[in-house]
């Protein structure tokens, strides 16, 4: 074969591989979500949490206009999704019977979904009116991974001896001996002399739902470490701890 010819069918392999693997890349490439999507989603019947769902973990190419919103109400998009679609962390609303007879502090996913947090023991801090609370082990069984989302949890609202409800979310510090400590009030370090431990309270909104339970959203997303809910009042001898850990992507 002469070297041009030689040349010849080089050249015509590589512009064949250049335009098959080109085509490859066009075909494979996963185009953005848009409007139409979203409504072909709706009118296939598809569950609310799952269309968000799919708005969160896709790229996305949304017409938000006034006339595009508009378009979208007219076409069945619930609420939840056009917030969804905007930007704003929408969750399922959770409604009576949805929340399971076991367990008491839960943890709701992207999806809707219902996960129970197991309650794990807390021991008071040796001390009067210490108010920390130490958890036993560096972390967590339950763990959780980043979102750049807020989070959701729901609680089954407890009454303590004095008749008070509620709950506090805490991030947790890290004690020397390799425990978690979650600090509630002020510390007393010797008599007649006061001193703050730092406070680990988190910030979230609290809102009650139809069943009797209280949905606890953060006010944004939670960076990696170690949480608790405090569930009861700090001076009852019956507060529960329900403890989880964010782990990085």
């Amino acid at each position: 074969m002469s070297n041009w010819r030689r040349f010849s069918a080089i050249a015509v392999v590589t512009i064949l591989a250049v335009f098959v693997f080109g085509a490859l890349g066009i075909c494979s490439a996963v185009a953005p979500l848009a409007n139409d999507d979203v409504i072909k989603m709706v009118e296939a019947h598809l569950d609310e949490s799952i269309i968000i769902a799919a708005i969160n973990s896709s790229e996305k190419m949304f017409d938000l206009s006034p006339n595009g919103l508009i378009a979208l109400q007219k076409a069945g998009v619930s609420p939840n999704v056009l917030k969804a679609m905007m930007g704003v962390v929408a969750f399922p609303e959770v409604g009576a019977g949805q929340v399971p007879a076991k367990g008491d502090f839960f943890w709701v996913n992207e999806a809707g979904q219902l996960i129970t947090i197991p309650k794990h023991p807390g021991i008071q801090d040796v001390g009067l009116l210490s108010g920390k609370y130490v958890i036993k082990g560096k972390q967590s069984s339950f763990r959780i991974t980043f979102s750049e989302a807020p989070m959701k949890f729901i609680s089954k609202i407890p009454i303590d001896s004095a008749g008070v409800q509620g709950g506090d979310l805490f991030k947790l510090g890290l004690l020397k001996k390799g425990n978690r400590y979650l600090a509630m009030k002020m510390v007393l370090t010797s008599p007649g002399a006061g001193a703050f431990l730092p406070e680990f309270k988190t910030a979230y909104e609290v809102t009650d739902n139809p069943d009797g339970t209280i949905a606890i959203v953060t006010k944004g997303p939670l960076p990696a470490g170690e949480y608790a809910f405090a569930r009861g009042s700090v001076t009852d001898a019956g507060v529960a701890f329900y403890d989880f850990g964010i782990d990085p992507k």
